[in-house]
């Protein structure tokens, strides 16, 4: 797996149609990849976004909680199905005051991670806001994806 050089700088995003949204970068030809994928993820402040996003990138997950400011991004190379993506995950804060910063993301993804703590029914309550907000701000083709993790698997 290899990471682009600069890529938090100098993307640009394009659409082709039909197909998904695809991040170019001016280090990578576009026939290196098969795929440009860029996911969200979503929930309320605490459920575990930026713990998923860290375990799946590899990396430790340093203890205490300190909570998402807007939005952060990881890219990772992946090959699926003998095909090869390049994955650009969106890490968003879930605080209330951000709402407006993060649904200004959700037109231009491919998919929506909407992240709920199974070991708090407030976070599974407040489900139906967030579905309400990717109804209302992605695309009607957006792929969207229920994640329940219980934060005490973490710990």
């Amino acid at each position: 797996e290899r990471s682009p050089k600069g890529a938090r700088s100098c993307g640009v995003l394009h659409r082709d149609h039909p197909g998904p949204w695809r991040m170019q970068f001016p280090n990578l030809a576009e026939s290196d990849f098969d795929f440009h994928l860029k996911i969200i993820m979503v929930g309320d402040s605490g459920v575990g976004k930026t713990c998923l996003l860290k375990s799946y990138m590899g990396k430790e997950f340093t203890e205490g909680y300190v909570s998402t400011i807007g939005v952060d991004f990881e890219m990772k190379q992946a090959t699926i199905q003998d095909k090869k993506v390049n994955l650009q995950i969106w890490d968003t804060a879930g605080q209330e005051r951000f709402r407006t910063i993060t649904t200004s993301y959700y037109r231009s993804c491919d998919s929506i991670l909407v992240v709920f703590d199974i070991s708090d029914k407030s976070t599974f309550s407040n489900l139906d806001a967030w579905l309400e907000d990717v109804r209302s701000y992605a695309r009607k083709d957006v792929n969207m994806i229920l994640i329940g993790p219980s934060l005490l698997f973490y710990q």
